[in-house]
Protein backbone atom coordinates (compact mmCIF):
# COMPACT_ATOMS: atom_id res chain seq x y z
CA UNK A 1 0.00 0.00 0.00
CA UNK A 2 1.28 3.50 -0.94
CA UNK A 3 2.55 5.52 1.89
CA UNK A 4 0.16 7.92 0.93
CA UNK A 5 -2.76 6.01 0.38
CA UNK A 6 -6.19 7.04 2.86
CA UNK A 7 -6.72 4.36 5.42
CA UNK A 8 -10.12 4.95 4.72
CA UNK A 9 -11.31 4.95 1.30
CA UNK A 10 -7.71 4.01 0.05
CA UNK A 11 -7.42 7.41 -2.13
CA UNK A 12 -3.81 9.16 -2.48
CA UNK A 13 -3.94 11.71 0.38
CA UNK A 14 -1.97 14.97 0.37
CA UNK A 15 -0.06 16.17 3.48
CA UNK A 16 -1.53 19.04 5.12
CA UNK A 17 0.99 20.31 8.17
CA UNK A 18 3.41 18.73 10.96
CA UNK A 19 2.05 19.32 14.10
CA UNK A 20 5.21 19.16 17.36
CA UNK A 21 4.29 17.94 19.93
CA UNK A 22 6.87 18.69 22.87
CA UNK A 23 7.40 18.17 26.98
CA UNK A 24 6.56 14.66 26.70
CA UNK A 25 9.63 12.80 27.49
CA UNK A 26 9.89 9.72 26.34
CA UNK A 27 6.66 9.26 25.51
CA UNK A 28 5.91 7.52 21.39
CA UNK A 29 4.28 11.36 20.90
CA UNK A 30 7.44 13.47 21.15
CA UNK A 31 7.25 14.02 17.69
CA UNK A 32 5.90 15.66 14.69
CA UNK A 33 2.77 14.53 13.56
CA UNK A 34 2.46 14.41 10.00
CA UNK A 35 -1.24 15.37 9.44
CA UNK A 36 -2.41 13.56 5.66
CA UNK A 37 -5.89 14.83 3.74
CA UNK A 38 -7.97 12.67 1.57
CA UNK A 39 -9.73 15.01 -1.11
CA UNK A 40 -11.36 11.64 -1.86
CA UNK A 41 -13.67 10.86 1.47
CA UNK A 42 -12.36 13.74 3.95
CA UNK A 43 -10.21 11.99 6.20
CA UNK A 44 -7.15 13.68 8.23
CA UNK A 45 -5.08 11.48 10.14
CA UNK A 46 -1.43 10.89 11.01
CA UNK A 47 0.49 9.13 8.72
CA UNK A 48 3.83 8.91 10.80
CA UNK A 49 2.37 6.54 13.63
CA UNK A 50 2.29 3.01 14.32
CA UNK A 51 -0.01 0.74 15.85
CA UNK A 52 2.99 -0.74 17.74
CA UNK A 53 3.95 2.56 19.11
CA UNK A 54 -0.09 3.07 20.02
CA UNK A 55 0.10 -0.12 21.92
CA UNK A 56 2.69 0.75 24.01
CA UNK A 57 1.30 3.92 24.67
CA UNK A 58 -1.94 2.69 26.25
CA UNK A 59 -0.19 -0.30 28.02
CA UNK A 60 2.65 2.23 29.71
CA UNK A 61 1.43 5.55 29.33
CA UNK A 62 -2.53 5.62 29.42
CA UNK A 63 -4.40 6.79 32.33
CA UNK A 64 -7.73 6.41 31.46
CA UNK A 65 -8.73 3.98 34.49
CA UNK A 66 -7.85 6.17 36.64
CA UNK A 67 -10.41 9.26 35.40
CA UNK A 68 -13.56 9.40 36.52
CA UNK A 69 -14.89 10.13 32.94
CA UNK A 70 -14.66 6.39 32.78
CA UNK A 71 -16.95 5.47 36.07
CA UNK A 72 -19.24 3.43 35.53
CA UNK A 73 -22.10 4.15 38.10
CA UNK A 74 -21.66 8.07 36.47
CA UNK A 75 -25.23 9.38 35.69
CA UNK A 76 -24.42 10.58 32.45
CA UNK A 77 -22.86 7.21 31.41
CA UNK A 78 -25.74 5.19 32.29
CA UNK A 79 -27.44 7.80 30.15
CA UNK A 80 -25.30 7.18 27.07
CA UNK A 81 -25.73 3.17 27.77
CA UNK A 82 -29.60 3.22 27.90
CA UNK A 83 -29.49 5.42 24.68
CA UNK A 84 -27.11 2.60 22.61
CA UNK A 85 -29.40 -0.24 23.74
CA UNK A 86 -32.07 1.80 22.46
CA UNK A 87 -30.45 2.38 19.49
CA UNK A 88 -29.57 -0.99 18.90
CA UNK A 89 -32.98 -2.35 19.52
CA UNK A 90 -34.64 0.11 17.47
CA UNK A 91 -32.65 -1.50 14.16
CA UNK A 92 -33.99 -5.12 15.44
CA UNK A 93 -30.31 -5.98 17.46
CA UNK A 94 -31.11 -7.60 20.50
CA UNK A 95 -29.26 -9.81 23.05
CA UNK A 96 -27.16 -11.68 20.87
CA UNK A 97 -23.48 -12.89 21.54
CA UNK A 98 -21.61 -9.57 21.93
CA UNK A 99 -18.30 -7.87 22.57
CA UNK A 100 -17.44 -3.93 23.66
CA UNK A 101 -14.41 -3.68 22.10
CA UNK A 102 -12.50 -0.92 23.95
CA UNK A 103 -14.29 -1.57 26.76
CA UNK A 104 -12.44 -0.02 29.72
CA UNK A 105 -14.06 -0.68 33.25
CA UNK A 106 -16.71 -2.32 31.29
CA UNK A 107 -19.96 -0.39 32.23
CA UNK A 108 -21.53 -0.46 28.92
CA UNK A 109 -21.53 -4.30 29.20
CA UNK A 110 -22.41 -4.55 32.90
CA UNK A 111 -25.10 -1.79 31.73
CA UNK A 112 -26.47 -4.11 29.12
CA UNK A 113 -26.89 -7.24 31.53
CA UNK A 114 -28.61 -5.43 34.35
CA UNK A 115 -31.16 -4.25 31.47
CA UNK A 116 -32.42 -7.08 29.91
CA UNK A 117 -29.64 -8.13 27.53
CA UNK A 118 -29.75 -11.84 28.36
CA UNK A 119 -26.53 -13.54 25.66
CA UNK A 120 -23.11 -13.10 26.54
CA UNK A 121 -21.37 -10.31 26.59
CA UNK A 122 -17.57 -9.73 26.69
CA UNK A 123 -15.49 -6.86 26.85
CA UNK A 124 -11.94 -6.26 25.53
CA UNK A 125 -9.53 -3.81 25.90
CA UNK A 126 -5.56 -3.88 25.39
CA UNK A 127 -5.15 -2.12 28.93
CA UNK A 128 -5.46 -4.65 31.47
CA UNK A 129 -5.27 -2.03 34.38
CA UNK A 130 -8.58 -0.92 33.25
CA UNK A 131 -10.36 -4.07 32.84
CA UNK A 132 -12.63 -5.32 36.21
CA UNK A 133 -10.87 -7.89 37.97
CA UNK A 134 -14.26 -10.12 37.78
CA UNK A 135 -17.90 -9.44 36.33
CA UNK A 136 -19.48 -9.38 39.87
CA UNK A 137 -23.33 -10.65 40.09
CA UNK A 138 -23.42 -10.62 36.45
CA UNK A 139 -23.12 -14.39 34.52
CA UNK A 140 -23.48 -13.56 31.24
CA UNK A 141 -19.93 -10.73 31.25
CA UNK A 142 -16.94 -11.48 30.95
CA UNK A 143 -13.52 -9.79 30.40
CA UNK A 144 -10.72 -10.25 27.86
CA UNK A 145 -7.09 -8.49 27.37
CA UNK A 146 -6.51 -7.81 23.89
CA UNK A 147 -6.96 -6.04 20.84
CA UNK A 148 -8.95 -4.93 18.06
CA UNK A 149 -6.63 -5.99 15.39
CA UNK A 150 -6.17 -9.39 17.57
CA UNK A 151 -9.58 -10.35 18.83
CA UNK A 152 -10.04 -13.21 21.33
CA UNK A 153 -12.85 -14.98 19.75
CA UNK A 154 -13.36 -17.48 17.16
CA UNK A 155 -14.28 -17.06 13.49
CA UNK A 156 -18.53 -16.20 13.26
CA UNK A 157 -18.89 -16.58 16.98
CA UNK A 158 -20.43 -13.36 17.78
CA UNK A 159 -23.06 -11.22 16.21
CA UNK A 160 -22.39 -7.41 17.84
CA UNK A 161 -19.35 -5.53 18.38
CA UNK A 162 -19.16 -2.18 19.75
CA UNK A 163 -16.51 0.42 19.02
CA UNK A 164 -17.23 3.63 21.19
CA UNK A 165 -14.34 6.05 20.70
CA UNK A 166 -11.94 3.51 19.35
CA UNK A 167 -10.82 4.18 15.45
CA UNK A 168 -10.11 7.41 16.01
CA UNK A 169 -7.13 5.69 18.03
CA UNK A 170 -6.11 2.73 15.74
CA UNK A 171 -3.90 3.40 12.64
CA UNK A 172 -4.63 0.38 10.83
CA UNK A 173 -8.30 0.49 10.36
CA UNK A 174 -8.40 -1.54 7.59
CA UNK A 175 -7.05 -4.29 9.64
CA UNK A 176 -9.25 -3.81 12.61
CA UNK A 177 -11.84 -3.62 10.36
CA UNK A 178 -11.03 -6.74 8.40
CA UNK A 179 -10.81 -8.36 12.36
CA UNK A 180 -14.21 -7.49 12.83
CA UNK A 181 -15.47 -9.09 9.71
CA UNK A 182 -14.17 -12.47 10.76
CA UNK A 183 -15.35 -12.15 13.84
CA UNK A 184 -18.78 -11.39 13.08
CA UNK A 185 -21.19 -14.39 11.86
CA UNK A 186 -23.42 -13.82 8.94
CA UNK A 187 -25.61 -10.49 8.94
CA UNK A 188 -23.75 -9.94 12.09
CA UNK A 189 -23.70 -6.59 12.92
CA UNK A 190 -20.48 -3.68 13.90
CA UNK A 191 -21.57 -0.37 16.01
CA UNK A 192 -19.14 2.49 15.77
CA UNK A 193 -19.07 5.96 18.06
CA UNK A 194 -16.42 8.39 16.73
CA UNK A 195 -15.57 12.47 17.20
CA UNK A 196 -17.80 13.98 13.96
CA UNK A 197 -14.50 16.04 12.56
CA UNK A 198 -16.99 18.23 10.52
CA UNK A 199 -18.54 19.49 13.05
CA UNK A 200 -15.49 20.75 15.36
CA UNK A 201 -15.61 23.93 14.51
CA UNK A 202 -19.12 24.08 15.91
CA UNK A 203 -17.61 23.21 19.45
CA UNK A 204 -16.68 26.60 21.57
CA UNK A 205 -12.74 25.52 21.86
CA UNK A 206 -12.61 24.92 17.87
CA UNK A 207 -10.83 22.77 16.11
CA UNK A 208 -7.16 23.24 17.19
CA UNK A 209 -7.92 21.60 20.53
CA UNK A 210 -9.36 18.37 18.77
CA UNK A 211 -6.12 17.95 16.76
CA UNK A 212 -3.72 18.42 19.42
CA UNK A 213 -5.59 14.83 21.51
CA UNK A 214 -2.57 13.30 20.78
CA UNK A 215 -3.74 9.82 21.02
CA UNK A 216 -6.16 10.80 18.25
CA UNK A 217 -5.09 9.58 15.03
CA UNK A 218 -7.94 9.78 12.64
CA UNK A 219 -10.15 12.85 12.53
CA UNK A 220 -14.05 11.13 10.16
CA UNK A 221 -16.13 12.51 7.93
CA UNK A 222 -18.83 10.49 7.64
CA UNK A 223 -18.07 9.69 4.16
CA UNK A 224 -14.77 9.01 5.34
CA UNK A 225 -16.43 6.19 8.11
CA UNK A 226 -18.39 4.75 5.92
CA UNK A 227 -16.28 3.96 2.75
CA UNK A 228 -13.45 2.54 5.22
CA UNK A 229 -16.82 -0.15 5.90
CA UNK A 230 -17.82 -0.54 2.92
CA UNK A 231 -14.24 -1.33 1.66
CA UNK A 232 -14.42 -4.61 4.23
CA UNK A 233 -17.33 -6.02 2.93
CA UNK A 234 -19.81 -4.25 5.38
CA UNK A 235 -23.29 -2.36 4.69
CA UNK A 236 -24.15 0.90 6.36
CA UNK A 237 -27.76 0.75 7.73
CA UNK A 238 -27.95 4.13 10.27
CA UNK A 239 -25.90 6.92 10.95
CA UNK A 240 -26.54 9.19 13.77
CA UNK A 241 -25.37 12.20 14.59
CA UNK A 242 -25.99 14.06 18.03
CA UNK A 243 -24.43 15.18 21.01
CA UNK A 244 -24.65 13.43 24.39
CA UNK A 245 -23.69 14.61 27.64
CA UNK A 246 -20.42 12.87 29.66
CA UNK A 247 -19.28 12.63 33.10
CA UNK A 248 -17.43 15.91 32.29
CA UNK A 249 -19.88 17.77 30.03
CA UNK A 250 -17.91 16.38 26.87
CA UNK A 251 -19.96 14.69 24.49
CA UNK A 252 -18.14 13.74 21.55
CA UNK A 253 -19.12 13.70 17.87
CA UNK A 254 -20.90 10.35 16.85
CA UNK A 255 -21.31 7.80 13.61
CA UNK A 256 -23.30 4.11 14.51
CA UNK A 257 -23.45 1.41 13.11
CA UNK A 258 -23.47 -1.14 9.80
CA UNK A 259 -23.97 -5.20 8.93
CA UNK A 260 -21.35 -7.61 7.47
CA UNK A 261 -22.93 -9.45 4.46
CA UNK A 262 -26.37 -7.86 4.15
CA UNK A 263 -28.30 -5.40 2.02
CA UNK A 264 -28.91 -2.49 3.54
CA UNK A 265 -29.03 0.84 2.28
CA UNK A 266 -26.13 3.52 2.64
CA UNK A 267 -27.57 6.66 3.75
CA UNK A 268 -26.77 9.59 1.39
CA UNK A 269 -26.40 12.35 4.01
CA UNK A 270 -23.15 10.54 5.60
CA UNK A 271 -21.63 11.71 2.46
CA UNK A 272 -22.28 15.38 2.02
CA UNK A 273 -20.41 17.44 4.49
CA UNK A 274 -16.36 17.05 4.17
CA UNK A 275 -15.63 19.86 1.69
CA UNK A 276 -13.47 22.39 3.09
CA UNK A 277 -12.93 21.14 5.51
CA UNK A 278 -9.22 19.90 5.30
CA UNK A 279 -8.74 24.12 4.74
CA UNK A 280 -10.58 24.64 8.06
CA UNK A 281 -8.50 22.22 10.24
CA UNK A 282 -5.16 23.96 8.41
CA UNK A 283 -6.43 27.32 9.18
CA UNK A 284 -7.91 26.25 12.61
CA UNK A 285 -4.14 25.08 13.78
CA UNK A 286 -2.29 27.36 11.75
CA UNK A 287 -4.53 30.26 13.51
CA UNK A 288 -2.43 33.52 14.64
CA UNK A 289 -1.53 33.34 18.24
CA UNK A 290 -0.69 29.56 18.55
CA UNK A 291 2.20 28.34 19.82
CA UNK A 292 4.95 26.30 17.55
CA UNK A 293 5.10 23.64 20.25
CA UNK A 294 2.22 22.04 21.52
CA UNK A 295 1.87 19.80 24.36
CA UNK A 296 -0.32 17.36 23.87
CA UNK A 297 -4.25 17.46 25.63
CA UNK A 298 -5.37 13.70 26.55
CA UNK A 299 -8.94 12.92 25.43
CA UNK A 300 -8.94 12.00 29.36
CA UNK A 301 -9.51 15.35 30.35
CA UNK A 302 -11.68 15.78 33.94
CA UNK A 303 -11.41 19.41 33.50
CA UNK A 304 -13.33 20.58 30.66
CA UNK A 305 -16.65 22.23 30.09
CA UNK A 306 -17.80 21.78 26.05
CA UNK A 307 -19.50 20.46 24.33
CA UNK A 308 -19.11 18.36 21.03
CA UNK A 309 -20.65 16.13 18.75
CA UNK A 310 -20.57 12.31 18.28
CA UNK A 311 -21.24 10.52 14.78
CA UNK A 312 -22.45 6.88 15.39
CA UNK A 313 -22.91 4.52 12.83
CA UNK A 314 -24.62 0.89 12.60
CA UNK A 315 -23.82 -1.37 9.46
CA UNK A 316 -24.01 -4.89 9.24
CA UNK A 317 -21.49 -7.84 7.84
Amino acid sequence: MSINCCPACASTSNHLLGWKFSGLGDSVFNYTADFHACPGCGLVYVRNVTDTGLRRFYVEECSYFEKPHFAVTSPANQKKYAFYLRFLREHGIDSVGMADVGCGRGGFISWMADNGWEQQCYGVDVDARSLPADAGAHRNVSFRNGNGLGLPFAEGSLRLLTYFHVLEHIRDVSGLLAEAGRVLGDNGHILIEVPDAENYAGTPIGSAFWFSIREHINHFTAKALAAALEARGFAVQAISRQMLETPVQLPLPNYLGAEKCGAAIAQGACHRRHRGFRSHVARGINAPGRPDLVFGCRSDSDDLGVLSRNIRLIAIA
